[in-house]
């Protein structure tokens, strides 16, 4: 028999076009011969409309982001994961996408995302979420006999700055004052290609409520992230206190990663530092150069560390470095050190218990000395009697 097909149609369906009736006969007043015995339903076939989401990279005149993201081709009622952000942007951090350039974040990188938009053809923009750090904040410190005198969050960021920025990076430096980060987020001194190899004189003062973002640095954070060949590192106090030090890869107190002959000198961690992978209280992980000149001595960690794989309360790994007089106090840790290629350290105490002959290296206070509800014990390491003023 002749049949004509319903002029238009009435139908809809959402994310989809029409696109003909039973598969064979498009949506037309057009005559078609079939052969039937009775009744015939023709069924409406549709097609998942194609869509694209585009990634701005919401930056502006004062500090451009480089770099680029590839659009997205969907298909409606499909899922797939969001190109990888290949945006950078000097003194932020990324933290996601946003669905508006004010936005907070509606999907992290490479989200699975599925029916952003039905509109045939649509287009869906997503803007990068920056957020600010102190890099952003900087005031030039005072140099002095070869040393830049440090005493304020500002003069600090600089130094990261001068460091991650202008690749200057075997500068000297010492802290002068009391310093609190709380205002804003930490991005670390020392960068995979600008390792920080100055000398860092703490000269005990407070470096307070450091708050770093997990993927900050490649997720190497702390104080410093990276801290290469012949740096010195001493008289550091870190306390953490309202703030935290997260890492995806390598988190510490003092640095995330170290590499080569670096030495860790009467450094002072209070707090929990939390990574992933490696977390230590004082450094990540420490690479060290197989001589003499890469060790920690004579450094405390009070509080604990948390890591996914690899934790300890002086550093998460280890290899061709070495420790000697360290104490450190966790209720929740028993190891000095986590995933270790090296010696055991040596005359060490943790949570009360000298590892080995204490000696000559260790003072005695007379007293237990209690921090933040830790009990850290009446020896301390020689020329550290100051902590217990913490």
């Amino acid at each position: 028999s002749n049949f004509t097909t319903k002029a238009a149609n009435t139908f809809s369906k959402t994310g989809y076009t029409f696109a003909g009736w039973g598969g064979s006969y498009p949506n037309a007043s057009t005559s078609y011969k079939y052969t039937t015995a009775g009744n015939t339903t023709l069924n409406a076939q549709w097609t998942a409309n194609a869509y694209t989401i585009k990634f701005d990279k919401n930056d502006s005149e004062a500090r451009k982001a480089t770099g680029s993201t590839a659009d997205l081709v969907m298909t409606y009622d499909q899922s797939k994961g969001l190109t990888l952000n290949g945006y950078s942007r000097p003194g932020y951090v990324y933290m996601g996408w946003a669905t508006t350039p004010t936005g907070g974040v509606a999907y992290i990188n490479g989200q699975s995302v599925i029916n952003l938009t039905s509109t045939p053809g649509g287009v869906v923009t997503l803007y990068a979420v920056w957020n600010d750090t102190w890099q952003n904040h900087v005031v030039a410190p005072t140099y002095t006999s070869g040393w830049y005198q440090v005493d304020s969050a500002e003069k600090l960021a600089w130094v990261a700055n001068e460091v991650n920025v202008n690749n200057n990076n075997k500068i000297n430096v010492i802290i002068t004052g009391e310093i609190d980060l709380t205002e804003y987020n930490w991005y670390p001194i020392g960068t995979i290609d600008s390792t920080f190899q100055g000398q860092f004189n703490g000269n005990f003062r407070n470096i307070k409520n450091i708050r770093t973002i997990e993927n900050t640095n490649d997720g190497v954070t702390g104080l410093f992230g990276y801290v290469g060949n012949n740096a010195i590192i001493q008289k550091v106090h870190i306390d953490i206190g309202t703030g935290s030090i997260k890492a995806t890869n390598y988190a510490g107190g003092i640095a995330g990663y170290a590499n080569g002959a670096v030495q860790f000198i009467n450094n002072l961690v209070k707090g929990t530092v939390e990574s992933r992978n490696y977390a230590g209280g004082i450094v990540g992980y420490f690479s060290g150069s197989g001589d003499s000149n890469a060790y920690m001595k004579q450094c405390v960690v009070i509080g604990g560390t948390a890591a996914g794989t690899n934790k300890g309360i002086l550093a998460g790994g280890v290899s061709n470095a070495t420790f000697e007089t360290c104490l450190g106090t966790n209720a929740n840790n028993t190891l000095l050190v986590g995933n270790m290629a090296a010696s055991a350290p040596t005359n060490c105490i943790i949570n009360g218990h000298a590892n080995g002959n204490l000696g000559s290296n260790w003072k005695q206070l007379g007293f237990s000395l209690g921090v933040d509800g830790y009990t850290v014990g009446e020896y301390v390491p020689k020329d550290m009697y100051w902590i217990a003023q913490v």
